[in-house]
């Protein structure tokens, strides 16, 4: 596949490159189309093609199939049969960095690592049955690319409903598996155009005979792909099955601990003595401890011990008119935690008495969200490494909404944490447990999908 990248290339829900149908719109265009009395001959590997994204035989012209670039109102549309793609660069690419500063006397000091996003640098041949269909096909590409394809986040297949809050995501295929499931499809979340098509060879062959070479760039926001089709490892609305009650340790908050002095310190001037000013750091003082919750988690029996999967979570408040209480005060004191998995404890949720075997020594992650107004839909998403909040038909970041340990950055989540799983803990006073369609009451619910990670 290395000379072939990207036979299948979808923007958003749009499909752009299909080397399955262009295979079929070459045949139909030399046997019954436009090439029927041309002396055609384009040379190109189109014949490469994997089975899973359809076979030849799927389709038959661009009008009849109503390919996505047909236009009733543009003559020249079914002229135009598609895009080729011929290259690819930046797919396997590291985008692992670390500054080095050259030290004065010898040697460097090595900075902080990042990851960057992922560059693809993409060449491409449009291909149609005339000079007119080729100037189109190359205006529907353009447009595509920089409008989103169906939309940012409007898509629910395309990009695994990125909502209001996306951008939109990037589907293609980086290899062919003979059998089994398919690994070859993969899906790279918030991406854009940052250098637009352009014309590099122009049209090739006779008047009917049209391929012309463009280029594009393309950046994801992060490197990791991932699958297109998540498990949905927990999908439900918030009962009562599984509560659980807390216990209060009440303490003197005057009391002090005397520990034993280091071997370093001085005893004449005191550790406490110079104290460097603490960073500013966002503090949470509305979320108060629930003294019930219940709990729903997502524990898979085929967690990988490495970080090969990342999580979604969708987490919606519910709503009650009928509840002056829900309505007014919203979905309050709720709780994500994040565990490493160890296989010789139950899952928190079975019951009181597992919820109990775990403790905070065995978290790896901890998110609190003090509120949500009744009907808002929390998503929080190890993609994108982003929390948003979708209330009022309106995006609104997450930051506000959601903290972490004493106000720290939520993400990233799996950083410390090796096979986890999620758990949710609802407050048992101010979550929406009831459903009632006449009175327009709706429960909270939770949705935890886990996609596979290409790194």
């Amino acid at each position: 596949m290395s000379a072939n990248v990207f036979p299948y290339m979808m923007w958003g829900c749009v499909e752009l490159a299909n080397n399955a149908r262009l295979h079929k719109y070459v045949q139909w265009a030399a046997s019954e189309g436009a090439w029927a009395d041309a002396d055609c001959c384009i040379e190109m590997p189109h014949e490469c093609f994997c089975p899973l994204d359809g076979s030849p035989d799927d389709f038959v012209d661009p009008v009849t199939d109503n390919a996505c670039w047909i236009d009733a109102q543009v003559p020249e549309s079914p002229e135009f049969l598609g895009m080729f793609i011929s290259s690819v660069t930046g797919l396997n690419d590291s985008t692992f960095a670390r500054t080095a500063t050259e030290n004065v006397g010898r040697g460097v000091t090595l900075g902080r690592p990042t990851v960057g996003g992922r560059t693809f640098a993409v060449e491409a041949w449009l291909i149609g049955t005339s000079c007119c269909g080729i100037d189109y096909g190359e205006e529907f590409i353009k447009r595509i690319l920089e409008n989103g394809g169906c939309g940012a986040g409007t898509c629910l297949e395309g990009c695994g409903d990125l909502g209001s809050c996306g951008l939109t995501c990037m589907t293609a295929r980086t290899c062919c598996p003979e059998e089994g499931d398919d690994p070859g499809l993969w899906q790279w979340v918030n991406v854009g155009v940052v250098d637009g098509l352009k014309e590099v060879v122009g049209e090739s062959g006779s008047c009917r005979c049209c391929m012309r070479k463009v280029t594009f760039t393309v950046q994801a926001e992060t490197p990791q792909a991932y699958s297109c089709d998540p498990v949905v490892c927990l999908d439900k609305d918030a009962d009562l099955e599984n509560t659980a009650t807390k216990c209060f340790d009440w303490r003197d908050c005057d009391e002090t601990f005397v520990t034993d002095p280091e071997c370093t310190d001085d005893p004449f001037c005191p550790p406490g003595a110079c104290v460097l000013p603490s960073p500013p750091q966002r503090v949470n003082y509305c979320f108060c401890e629930p003294q019930g919750v219940s709990i729903d988690c997502c524990c898979a029996a085929d967690q990988a011990n490495h970080r090969d999967e990342t999580f979604r979570l969708i987490i919606d408040a519910g709503k009650n008119p009928a509840d002056f209480n829900f309505t007014t005060g919203g979905l309050r004191n709720l709780r994500i935690k994040l565990y490493a998995n160890d296989p010789k404890k139950p899952c928190p949720s079975d019951d009181e008495v597992a919820a109990l075997l775990w403790g905070s020594d065995d978290e790896c992650a901890l998110l609190e969200i003090p509120y949500l107004k009744p009907g808002a839909q929390l998503i929080l998403d190890g993609r994108t490494d982003r929390i948003t909040v979708q209330c009022d038909n309106k995006c609104y970041p997450g930051w506000n909404s959601v903290y972490g340990v004493n106000g720290s950055d939520p993400f990233p989540l799996l950083s410390s944490c090796n096979g986890v799983f999620v758990c949710v803990e609802w407050d048992l006073a101010h979550t929406q447990f009831v459903d009632n369609v006449g009175a327009g009451a709706v429960r909270s619910h939770v949705r935890i999908e886990r996609y596979k990670v290409r790194a």
